[in-house]
């Protein structure tokens, strides 16, 4: 499913005394001047040329740089020689900020390096590829003391040195791709908001790439695409990721470590904390066991508004559509929901 946002960037440039001369609008991309547009000018009823633009063809502007190059070039005639313009910088901005003192949008996401090694306690969809190749079945995605011991017979088994963990040298002898080694575990969603996207659109955005994982796999400790499978958080990370929003304390990588919680370090992070009671389309809400404070936060979903959130879990095995308030027994509602985009 593709998308695109934001196709409310303007830009206008006025030439004037073109005098019925071919004028083009330029801007300076891998290395050369490219044409955006041509006009001619009227030179009976008019000496002025008006360029506008708005998305379509010319949106890979919004996002590449920090600072753009225009120009314009006016044709010549018999009577007049060629000119151009000196170069027209343009520094882009972002239409959306955040309330002052909280997580800004990004326009890029810095990609994590997804080669770590799997040792004894470490979660997610590369986990989850090395059992499944150690002929283990379905089970919880984590490096545990059987995962540990089959890698250790595997390893002896082809005369690699029997650690237990899982290096790139295990991963290929287990038939996994040399891709994959850094792929699966360093799977970062591609900012789909540009900078002219405005708050609705960004959230409309990380809900719909949420959506995209109904139906995927639960995977403990995983951030990978739809078709690999994530956790609670890990799906909301990229969908942030796909909405321009950093996720503060935590990342793809960060989040299979032994004993780190995502859910926490979202909670945690510099983003606007709300009422629960007054939270709106695009909040996150989290959940605590047995009544504990946000230190004991467990699990977390995106509000869609009218009761509703759509949420990774592991007694559904799913991401799904459902009830803020119809969860597991054990889970309670923390009283606090987070705003992103504030």
């Amino acid at each position: 499913m593709s998308r695109q946002a934001g196709k409310t960037w303007t830009r206008e440039v006025l030439i004037t005394n073109a005098y019925g001369r071919q004028v083009k609008l330029q801007v300076k991309r891998d290395g050369g001047w490219k044409t955006i547009q041509t006009k001619r000018a009227d030179d009976t009823r008019l000496d002025t040329v008006v360029f506008r633009f708005k998305g379509g063809d010319d949106t890979w502007y919004a996002n590449d740089h920090n600072r753009y190059l225009f120009r314009v070039v006016v044709g010549g005639t018999r009577a007049i020689a060629p000119t151009q313009s000196k170069a027209l910088v343009v520094k882009p901005t972002m239409r959306y900020r955040a309330a002052s003192g909280y997580l800004q949008p990004v326009t890029r996401i810095r990609a994590v390096d997804g080669g770590y090694a799997l040792t004894p306690g470490r979660n997610g969809n590369k986990v989850k590829l090395v059992q499944r190749a150690l002929g283990m079945g379905s089970r919880w995605e984590t490096m545990d003391s059987a995962t540990v011991a089959r890698v250790k017979a595997f390893q002896h088994s082809h005369g690699l040195r029997a650690t237990g963990t899982v290096n790139r040298a295990t991963w290929l002898a287990l038939g996994l791709s040399s891709r994959s080694w850094t792929s699966v575990g360093g799977y970062t969603h591609e900012v789909v908001a540009d900078r002219s996207a405005t708050r609705r659109e960004r959230i409309e955005i990380m809900i719909d790439t949420a959506l995209e994982y109904v139906g995927s796999d639960y995977v403990w400790g995983g951030a990978g695409t739809p078709g690999q499978g994530a956790d609670c958080s890990g799906m909301v990370m990229q969908a942030l990721y796909a909405a321009g929003m950093p996720t503060g304390r935590t990342n793809v990588a960060r989040h299979s470590l032994s004993g780190f919680r995502s859910t926490r370090a979202l909670y945690a992070s510099n983003f606007k904390h709300v009422p629960f009671s007054h939270a709106k389309r695009g909040d996150l809400v989290f959940f605590t066991g047995n009544g504990g404070t946000y230190r004991g936060i467990t699990h977390m979903g995106i509000y869609l508004g009218d009761g509703k959130m759509i949420d990774l879990s592991t007694s559904r095995g799913t991401a799904q559509v459902r009830s803020v308030h119809v969860l597991d027994p054990w889970l309670d509602i923390v009283p606090q929901a987070v705003r992103v985009f504030s």
